[in-house]
């Protein structure tokens, strides 16, 4: 289970984000296995985009590995952009299926296969966490 104190870090880090695609569109290499494809493609950003970054932490909170991995930017940007990420379960026997399933559906490449409001997630999440 997510604590509070996790959750405020999942905001403070969204909130750096934002204001660094805000600031210059610049952003650093730890922030870059965080940022949606469709951002870092350049298309427009939505909740859904929103849905991946939450996707990307709650995978690196379980498993202890980022989604994506990538010794340089060209590499990590390939795994992103045309990688898919390995099942949390195969590196942290303890997340349950539907736990898995709905981090992998928030890691998906495709925004409309994403949840699409953090409701959907939270609503998901609850079910997976009860199982």
């Amino acid at each position: 289970m997510i604590s509070t104190g996790s959750i405020s870090q999942v905001q403070e880090l969204l909130a750096s984000i934002s204001a660094a695609v805000l600031r210059d569109g610049e952003l650093s290499s730890t922030e870059m296995p965080y940022i949606a494809p469709e951002v870092l493609a350049g298309r427009t950003a939505d909740a859904r985009s929103d849905i991946f970054t939450i996707g990307a932490l709650i995978y690196e909170m379980a498993t202890g590995m980022p989604p994506f991995g990538g010794r340089a930017l060209p590499e990590l940007l390939g795994a992103m952009l045309g990688g898919t990420p390995r099942d949390p379960r195969e590196l942290q026997a303890e997340v349950t299926a539907s736990g898995a399933a709905c981090i992998l559906k928030c890691l998906d490449k495709d925004p409309a296969a994403r949840f699409a409001s953090s409701g959907e997630l939270r609503a998901a999440w609850r079910i997976a966490a009860c199982c």
